[in-house]
């Protein structure tokens, strides 16, 4: 695996380099390894990040933030090794 979450939770590694990571984009990166190979909805990503703290978001919210994090995580944003968009449901980290 190219991704390694050493020492400290917080910190996220890619090829052994160190990703900086907002707060709700590691919370996110965390949901989806936990449900790797798994498509988890926009709504259960809304409801498992955000509404926790209280916050209005919509489902935009949900695809800026993925957006987001393939660009920090993914070799090639526009063509996704692990994070996967499946059209209409939602999304799924994908490990083979």
């Amino acid at each position: 695996m190219m991704y390694s979450m050493q020492g400290r939770s917080d910190r996220v590694y890619k090829n052994d380099e160190e990703i900086v990571l907002s707060r709700q984009e590691y919370k996110l990166l965390v949901y989806l390894l936990e449900n790797k190979n798994h498509v988890l909805s926009k709504e259960q990503i809304l409801n498992h990040i955000w509404d926790n703290e209280g916050k209005f978001v919509d489902h935009n919210t949900v695809s800026v933030n993925i957006s987001r994090l393939q660009t920090k995580v993914e070799n090639n944003a526009s063509d996704p090794k692990y994070i996967k968009t499946i059209h209409g449901i939602g999304y799924i980290w994908k490990e083979e």
